[in-house]
């Protein structure tokens, strides 16, 4: 079933929306470019770990990719069904949004490696961020392990989240997380928890996954 989103009471389509895009509907364009809005800011915290400086210019250029791709064919609309590469297109439109916004991020990480993080921040965030992606090439599998690792960050004990909550999601330093989190007697036990929740996370993560993968 096509995904839809609501707006005044209008229900639009996948193929609503890039037919509307071609046909230069202003009211479809606006209304795309808050659908993806909404779903990138709601996905933004968990995938990109670009902190909110960099997250508006991700998005505007991302969404400029989609529009451009749309005017010029690459996505387009036969007989009532959405095409892209010449075959029938099987991801959500939000799902390859969010597709060329990960790597207008992986651009911005090669030419900043140091923007945002100290070296050990950026080995794990790249580290979280390559696990979940590199042996992914369909979309909808992808967004499903973003689904997981955001399901399983939430039931881990709560030290565990805490840590990576505040690291990964609030852009903290450890010497930040330190002082907030008066359990944590050193840096070094610190540095030693996260550490030990990253291992968890991944290990259950992909647990849970496999078993996605056995019923699907």
């Amino acid at each position: 079933m096509a995904k839809t989103f609501q707006l005044f009471s209008k229900k639009y389509t996948d193929v609503d929306f890039v037919e509307g895009v071609y046909k230069h509907d202003r009211r479809i364009e606006r209304s795309l470019f808050d659908h993806c809005q909404e779903y990138y800011d709601e996905k933004y915290g968990s995938v990109f770990f670009a902190g909110d400086e960099k997250k508006h210019d991700i998005f505007q250029e991302s969404f400029m990719v989609m529009w451009k791709n749309i005017m010029q064919g690459k996505l387009y609309v036969e007989n009532g069904v959405l095409y892209g590469g010449g075959e029938p297109f099987k991801a959500k439109l939000t799902t390859y949004f969010m597709s060329i916004a990960m790597n207008k991020f992986k651009e911005w990480l090669r030419d900043n490696p140091h923007a945002t993080y100290t070296d050990e921040e950026l080995a794990m965030a790249k580290q979280l961020y390559e696990q979940w992606n590199a042996d992914t090439d369909v979309m909808d599998e992808r967004e499903k392990k973003f689904e997981i690792l955001e399901e399983c960050i939430a039931n881990m004990p709560n030290h565990c989240r805490q840590i990576l909550t505040m690291f990964y999601y609030e852009m903290k330093s450890l010497d930040r997380i330190l002082d907030e989190l008066a359990s944590y007697l050193s840096k070094d036990a610190l540095k030693t928890a996260k550490y030990k929740c990253m291992e968890r996370l991944k290990t259950t993560a992909n647990e849970v996954y496999d078993r996605y993968l056995a019923k699907a």
